[in-house]
């Protein structure tokens, strides 16, 4: 029989939904309204996207009118990367799919063991030849490495090029605002901070050309053409104030990682990144001996929701491109579980993993 209780630690694939983001969803969903029409359906739909966005521009200490809406960090990336097709693109190696994979050709740029970039290798690639952009994500989805981001955005704007920091691992985690990391154009997602699906954001720096991706519309000032999910957009901007004004009690969550890291060293575990900067609520780790596919299905038969990586594969465990660009052997690669906690972990669901792996790991 499957188990009664269950605990889930999946939270950099996707967080529980806030109270107050399916508050707002759920008085959202009671009326009928395009967003872009004229009529008072459509202002009160209106209201709501203009209500988030001043929401999240007061989380990150911008403008309303400095924020694009998307469906998601996926479009938001995309977006970002194909406005720069045919120039030099320069990305970490560690970066999220939607960087990588976006379509559009870019170049590596290394990183050390611990999934930090080699600022001296970044700032040759810079020298060897004219760059248009730089993107670089804040924290790691599979690690939780923080890169030193001010660093790489001075480092690029020195060279002349404009630098995208995919901050969705990063947003209402550790406290960041557009300025304070010198980003051009920064990207965020609602559904990792306790908004819904659906919703992605692009912030971008006052006087910078904003790239657009869809055509065929007026929507988000002529930068996003498709009517707008408000209904998702609303609870945006609900889980985005309550996810950074509730920064300090999330980063109280690396009080229960250390616990648990400290237990898996001592059975044998090899931690990714552990010598890094990392966000609370994140461990990256692999056991000699057992292999993350085994693993994965024995943790789910007892209750706890664990990943191998990056959710972003149609639900297929692919050896992880970030620890084969750290230099992880692929013995090790093959074993490794990503365990990350949210807004709502619960010191009984920690006990539950302690007991299960104590029950799996032998």
């Amino acid at each position: 029989m499957p188990p009664t209780t269950r605990a889930y630690f999946d939270y950099n694939a996707s967080a529980a939904l806030r109270p107050n983001a399916r508050a707002i969803m759920c008085d959202a969903m009671d009326i009928t309204s395009n967003p872009s029409s004229i009529h008072a359906d459509g202002r009160l739909g209106r209201k709501y996207i203009e209500t988030a966005r001043c929401a999240i521009g007061d989380t990150l200490d911008v403008s309303p009118n400095q924020i694009i809406f998307t469906s998601g960090a996926t479009e938001a990336n995309n977006t970002i990367l194909k406005g720069f097709a045919g120039k030099r693109i320069l990305v970490s190696a560690t970066e999220h799919l939607s960087v990588l994979e976006s379509g559009v050709p870019v170049t590596s740029i290394p990183v050390d063991e611990n999934g930090i970039i080699k600022l001296d290798e970044f700032e040759n690639l810079l020298r060897a030849g004219e760059t248009a952009l730089v993107s670089v994500m804040h924290v790691n989805n599979e690690t939780g490495v923080i890169q030193p981001i001010t660093d790489i955005a001075a480092m690029a704007h020195k060279y002349g090029a404009l630098f995208h920091c995919d901050a969705v691992q990063a947003y209402g985690r550790i406290p960041f605002t557009r300025e304070s990391i010198n980003a051009d154009f920064t990207t965020i997602s609602a559904h990792k901070i306790g908004g819904p699906m659906g919703a992605g954001a692009i912030i971008f720096k006052p006087q910078t050309t904003v790239p657009v991706l869809l055509h065929g519309g007026g929507h988000e000032r002529r930068q996003r053409a498709g009517t707008e999910n408000f209904m998702a957009i609303a609870g945006f901007g609900a889980a985005s104030a309550d996810a950074v004004h509730q920064i300090p009690e999330f980063q109280k969550l690396s009080v229960w990682r250390d616990a648990i890291e400290t237990k898996l060293i001592a059975d044998g575990c090899i931690l990714f990144g552990k010598n890094a900067p990392r966000v609370s609520n994140t461990i990256c780790f692999a056991h000699p001996t057992k292999d993350s596919q085994t693993m994965l299905m024995a943790f789910d038969m007892n209750g706890i929701s664990l990943s191998s990586g990056s959710a972003c594969s149609s639900g297929t465990i692919k050896p992880s491109h970030v620890l084969n660009a750290m230099g992880a052997p692929p013995a090790i690669i093959n074993n490794a579980l990503r365990f990350s906690m949210g807004w709502n972990t619960t010191q009984n669901d920690i006990d539950l993993f302690l007991k299960i792996w104590d029950k799996l790991r032998v």
